[in-house]
């Protein structure tokens, strides 16, 4: 399994949590700490400009 397929299996979790529960994940519950910290990993990795194009789109 490569990184990209890891990301976006990651990535559609995360979608669909916040689909289901209408809300971001919670740093603070051990259910969605990971979910949590997927998010703010892009974001730094997206404001430092080094996101890679095609996860940029999503």
């Amino acid at each position: 399994m490569t990184q990209d397929e890891r990301w976006m299996i990651r990535y559609k979790e995360v979608v669909g949590f916040m689909v289901k529960e209408h809300r971001k994940p919670s740093k603070y519950y051990l259910e969605e700490k990971l979910m949590f910290h997927f998010i703010h990993h892009n974001k730094k990795l997206y404001n430092a400009g080094s996101l890679k194009p095609e996860h940029k789109r999503l």
